[in-house]
């Protein structure tokens, strides 16, 4: 789409060009067309975690920074392909806090609000995690795991009942600083055990140190 550079930019059109010159975002946008509507919108600042996040990156830390910035570097082939997804609409306030965590612990809309070091913590999911129903078995496993003596770790996800047996699970081992899948000659793939028993799926990383 094509704009002219003399559109308003307080008009339909002038905030389609600011999106797409990055002078506009999304959030103020959605905010403006609830306030044509006449709904009440409220714009809530916070750390999300957005394209370039890494779990075990602090919010804190310049290496979170770097990585949005070199994100940028990513190159599409021209091939888009634009899925509805309603889980950010009506969002659970309990699955919401996976991904977004406000400045003002108010507005997390939970019994007991979170703090910035336990959001870092928490595992690092995306909205098709709640879309099939799955939850971890240990509500305590954080984003960042560490192995035991033997060299293993593991994660333990509980299925749906209805539809647990429909569910396929594909993983992608990678090292932490690199795109590189093998070591010595071996791809990672072979690293990993996954079993699924009384609608939990295991899987165990093993010979490493931390994942």
């Amino acid at each position: 789409m094509i704009f002219d550079d003399s559109i308003e930019h307080d008009t339909p059109m002038g905030l389609l060009r600011g999106i797409k010159y990055g002078t506009e975002s999304y959030h103020v946008l959605f905010k403006r067309l609830c306030s044509y509507a006449g709904l009440h919108c409220v714009v809530i600042k916070g750390y999300s975690k957005s394209a370039g996040y890494q779990p075990g990156y602090s919010f804190d830390d310049n290496r979170f920074r770097n990585a949005k910035d070199s994100d940028s570097e990513n190159r599409s082939d021209g091939n888009l392909r634009y899925e509805y997804d309603d889980h950010y609409f009506m969002t659970d306030p309990e699955e919401f806090i996976y991904e977004f965590l406000p400045h003002d612990p108010n507005w997390q809309l939970l019994p007991r609000p979170i703090t910035l070091k336990q959001f870092e913590r928490i595992p690092f999911v995306r909205s098709l995690f709640f879309k099939y129903g799955l939850s971890f078995v240990d509500n305590r496993l954080e984003s960042t795991l560490y192995t035991d003596k033997t060299g293993a770790t593991s994660v333990a996800i509980r299925l749906p009942e209805k539809s647990g047996d429909s569910l396929i699970f594909h993983y992608n081992l990678k090292f932490f600083d690199s795109e590189e899948n093998t070591i010595n000659g071996l791809s990672l793939k072979r690293f990993v055990m996954q079993s699924v028993s009384n609608g939990v799926s295991s899987e165990m990383f093993c010979e490493g140190s931390i994942y």
